[in-house]
């Protein structure tokens, strides 16, 4: 795949060397030390465990995605095979999505004094604020939180498990404005445009953010809690630009070179170890126009960091505290299904056995049909003749010379029958089994058996709401928990003054 490496000439881009002496022997051992962290989390990430299906993250990840969105068909090895695919997880996962999306998941805030009265306005005002404040979420197209939130509930659904960060955001881009005001500023082509470059804030508040699973490394994979962490933190491989415009303020971002490592000049066939403090360390891969951000959280220490390419944007031991409301992680964790106590992560709707594995076999059947019915309408032909006859002197209407008609004879077999009864009754009972582990074509809107009463509709949709009593509480869970998140943000920054001016 080609990328875009290319560098826009009218954008500075020079990047400082480290000095050598920037940090201390006292700072490099800790820098050390942060460093193996980042790098033991990443490799418990890359290794198989037996709740996984003796797995790795990734490979169950990837695993997850072909199943929900039906790319997990083999493909062809012969000519006569078939590609077909019922979609009845794709159509399942949909059903169950529309009907967490109809339901009213906003929270609610109650508002109390010392001596335990509710105080009504207050409440009402912090629920106006976390309205507005989620109408207005930047990166969401003008969507506000609706889009967010179908995305990462359905993310929940997919991968078992999903991460959402909650944060105090500040946006900067660079403006052009005119230096000469009231009038028009003659440009022409022959010379200078009369404009000067500055950076202007152009979003402040608070932004919620569904992470990328692949990207979220905890500091232990089997504390299933958050809360009990003893570090978590977050790589993203963004745009120059881009980071920049959030970044850029800070004092050591020109530091930062973007791109992956640059190759050594020394003649040694083997490199020096990559160090953070040296500046030379990247945790993933990069393309040439990319960073790797780095957010670490670490709550029993009450430490945060920002790496961006292996430069430190904060002072070493920076609180926690400072940052996010309470000194506490800013993000919520919120698992479908809980594999054990033990273990931080969770099964997903699309991974579980009597859908995936019961899926799996319908369509199997259904390539089985397929390849029975075309046997039954065209069979197989053994050839006596001694000399080859073309397949088209099969076609209907067709009129062959000089073939005698026993040179072709049909195989004999059951297969000639087609699709019997019995087979297509197993295919139904597949459907029914797995409309019992989820939900069943009424519920998703679909039209049920010939005969089926008003009375059997209704208990088959109370059957279905029992079954979705664990998809709604998870979906449940995982906004209350951002709900959390957004109030104490709102909290401890919305009402800070922003000017002494009206």
């Amino acid at each position: 795949m080609a990328t875009n490496t290319s560098t826009n000439p009218l954008v500075e881009e020079t990047a400082e060397v480290i000095p050598t002496d920037f940090y201390g022997e006292e700072s490099k051992e800790y820098i050390k030390h942060l460093q193996q962290r980042l790098e033991m989390a990443y490799r418990i990430k890359n290794t198989t465990h037996p709740e996984w299906n003796n797995k790795n993250y990734y490979q169950v990840y990837e695993e997850n995605q072909k199943i929900a969105h039906t790319h997990h068909l083999a493909p062809k090895k012969n000519e006569d095979d078939v590609v077909v695919s019922s979609g009845t997880i794709e159509q399942k996962l949909d059903a169950l999505l529309s009907h967490v999306n109809n339901l009213n998941l906003t929270c609610e805030v109650d508002t109390y004094d010392q001596e335990k009265r509710n105080i009504v306005a207050v409440s009402r005002g912090l629920e106006d604020i976390m309205w507005d404040t989620a109408c207005n979420e930047p990166g969401s197209d003008d969507s506000g939180d609706e889009e967010k939130r179908m995305a990462r509930q359905r993310e929940l659904l997919i991968q078992g498990t999903v991460f959402v960060q909650e944060e105090w955001l500040k946006l900067w881009e660079m403006k052009k404005q005119a230096k000469k005001t009231g009038t028009a500023v003659d440009v022409t082509w022959s010379k200078e445009t009369d404009f000067q470059k500055k950076l202007v804030k152009v979003f402040e508040g608070p932004s919620r953010t569904m992470l990328y699973g692949p990207n979220v490394f905890l500091g232990d994979i089997t504390e299933f809690y958050n809360e009990g962490q003893p570090f978590i933190f977050v790589t993203i491989q963004e745009d120059y630009y881009k980071a920049k415009a959030r970044y850029g303020k800070f004092d050591n971002w020109k530091y930062v070179q973007k791109g992956k490592i640059p190759p050594t000049t020394t003649s040694s066939q083997q490199d020096p170890p990559k160090t953070i403090f040296d500046g030379k360390w990247r945790l993933t891969e990069l393309r040439d126009n990319q960073v790797e951000v780095i957010i670490y959280q670490d709550q029993p220490n009450d430490e945060f960091q920002i790496i961006i390419n292996g430069v430190l944007m904060l002072p070493i031991g920076y609180p926690l505290s400072w940052v996010t409301p309470r000194g506490k992680y800013n993000i919520a964790k919120q698992v479908f299904r809980i594999i054990n106590d033990k273990f931080a992560y969770g099964k997903g709707f699309v991974s579980s056995g009597s859908i995936q594995h019961i899926s799996a076999l319908i369509d199997e059947m259904l390539r089985l049909f397929v390849l029975k019915t075309r046997k039954s309408i065209m069979p197989a032909y053994v050839n006596t003749s001694g000399r080859v006859i073309d397949r088209r002197v099969l076609s209907p209407g067709r009129i062959s010379m000089g073939i005698d008609p026993g040179s072709l004879q049909p195989i004999a077999g059951n297969e000639v029958q087609g699709v019997t009864a019995g087979e297509a009754n197993f295919l139904t009972m597949m459907k029914d089994l797995i409309d019992k582990s989820t939900v069943s074509d009424q519920f998703q809107g679909q039209a049920g058996k010939s005969g089926t009463t008003a009375t059997e509709v209704m208990t088959l949709q109370q059957q279905a709401q029992l079954t979705l009593g664990l998809t709604i509480a998870a979906c449940a869970l995982l906004e209350k928990k951002l709900g959390y998140l957004r109030l104490f943000n709102i909290l401890a920054n919305w009402f800070k003054p922003v000017g002494q001016s009206v």
